[in-house]
């Protein structure tokens, strides 16, 4: 895993190598999301949340907390099946913002492979540490908990 991380704005990267094929990579990443998605420790809403994406142009990313609640996260701006996913997201004051994020994932095979390239790069306010949790909360997600799904592993305990 590779990443470059700043507190002036740069980007944060991540590459990750995922021993499955890129058609499954996608499958979990984008339409099976809550599968791997560990909601006791991401979800505003605890654990009855459900994290959803509906993998299509305009589509959403967002906790359902049920009876149309929830939290929308980011809204999908540009797919290409099973190689790019892009999607935009805002965060209030009360969640670290005002901010706005500029999500891209890149999939790309690699043998029987999968190289999971993300660039998560955010204009608007930030606090000293932001990007170093960005980036400890990315590599969990990626490297610990879609990997270790993926490749028949346990999930990695989260150390907030």
């Amino acid at each position: 895993m590779s990443d470059t991380k700043g507190e002036k704005g740069e980007p944060v990267r991540l590459e990750v190598r995922i021993e499955a094929p890129r058609e499954r990579v996608w499958q979990a990443l984008a339409e099976d999301i809550s599968a791997w998605w560990p909601a006791a420790s991401f979800n505003v809403g605890g654990t009855a949340a459900r994290m959803t994406l509906e993998p299509r142009v305009g589509g959403r990313m967002f906790e359902d907390w049920g009876e149309g609640q929830g939290l929308l996260w980011a809204q999908v701006c540009s797919l290409r099946r099973p190689e790019l996913l892009q999607m935009v997201g805002d965060s209030f004051p009360e969640w670290g913002g005002p901010l706005r994020s500029y999500l891209t994932w890149r999939l790309e095979s690699d043998g029987e492979a999968t190289i999971v390239h993300l660039v998560d790069a955010s204009l608007g306010e930030r606090k000293p540490g932001d990007c170093a949790e960005k980036e400890k909360g990315w590599s969990f997600l990626m490297a610990g908990c879609l990997k270790a799904h993926l490749e028949g592993r346990p999930e990695p305990p989260w150390e907030a």
